[in-house]
């Protein structure tokens, strides 16, 4: 009997079985060796799914170092273009709304600085706005030697339109501003950013103050 299990069992089983002694019976022997290839089946399928998960990670490495396509740069440029053309439009718009509050705030300015100065001096003065061009500026006259250090010159960036008491500016108007710091002759000043935008005011016949609407005066 144990030269016949001896054929039958491959010489792996032999050796063991010639080791044991013949000790182990048929049905020891069959149920050791299906554990063994339990354990190399299980051995088996791990590795191919280790394998396989390389296998899968250097592809996706592969696909995200794929460079871009001709079609897909077109489209990140028109995209890029598109956002770029609409910020300089709204920066150029903001530069151009700075430079108007900025003009008629120095003209304001300087207007309160002509009072207080011919109020000082009893000196009178007078402020020229010019428009040549389409580009509007002002300028400082007297007749008088004055003592005070006196602003000459200013420019109205970004003002597009001036009008006095709703007549516009073509050439050029005169504000006379006496002694007594009244400023002739009185009506309200309207400077415009554009055509269709919301104008600011001035009223020469009141406190000198800018005002966003003619509802504003006190």
């Amino acid at each position: 009997m144990t030269m016949r299990m001896k054929k039958s069992f491959s010489p792996l089983f032999q050796n063991f079985f010639r080791e044991s002694g013949g000790i182990f019976s048929r049905q020891a022997l069959y149920s050791t060796s299906r554990t063994f290839c339990k354990f190399v089946s299980i051995s088996v399928l791990c590795l191919t799914k280790k394998f396989a998960a390389i296998s899968l990670l250097k592809l996706s490495k592969q696909r995200t170092r794929r460079p871009f396509t001709l079609l897909e740069i077109a489209l990140c440029i028109a995209i890029l273009s598109m956002v770029a053309s609409v910020l300089g439009l709204q920066i150029r718009n903001m530069v151009t709304a700075h430079y108007f509050q900025k003009s008629v705030d120095s003209l304001l300015t300087d207007l309160r600085k002509l009072q207080i100065i011919a109020l000082s001096d009893r000196s009178d003065l007078t402020l020229k706005i010019n428009c040549q061009d389409g580009k509007y500026s002002y300028e400082v006259m007297s007749d008088d030697p004055i003592p005070c250090l006196l602003p000459k010159k200013g420019s109205l960036q970004g003002v597009k339109k001036i009008s006095f008491s709703k007549k516009r500016i073509r050439s050029s108007l005169e504000l006379k501003i006496f002694s007594s710091g009244r400023v002739e002759p009185k009506g309200v000043l309207s400077f415009y950013p554009d055509e269709k935008d919301k104008p600011l005011f001035i009223d020469t016949g009141g406190p000198l103050r800018i005002l966003r609407t003619l509802a504003m005066q006190t």
